[in-house]
């Protein structure tokens, strides 16, 4: 239970962070904006899970939609990969197989996508 526990608290971070890029990426225009977020499942109730985040995040942020991948563990980070090579990058990925990419600097830092008052 505690460790779906701290990874629930991770999850939730990780809207947190999607709206630091919302607000950073919605222009004063009010534009709708797509978040798309790949996430981990880590057990069966995880799309449940991350629907009803999204909803609230959604209901919460007018102009903002939320659409959520959730993928099994195993099969993410050939996901992932097959996305960014296909031109569909995702916004907010939930998994830690990428620090190659981000060594060769194929990935963006926070601050070189959000100013510095919102990290």
């Amino acid at each position: 239970m505690k460790k779906f526990r701290t990874r629930k608290i991770a999850a939730v971070a990780a809207l947190g962070f999607a709206t630091s890029f919302a607000v950073a990426a919605v222009p004063s225009q009010a534009a709708d904006v797509t978040l798309k977020l790949v996430m981990a499942s880590y057990t069966d109730d995880m799309v449940n899970y991350y629907d009803g985040l999204s909803q609230d995040f959604e209901n919460a942020n007018p102009g903002i939609k939320v659409d959520v991948d959730v993928v099994a563990w195993p099969e993410i980070g050939q996901k992932v990969k097959t996305l960014i090579a296909s031109g569909q990058t995702p916004d907010i990925v939930n998994n830690d197989e990428f620090a190659g990419e981000a060594a060769a600097g194929l990935l963006y830092r926070a601050d070189q996508i959000v100013d510095a008052a919102t990290l």
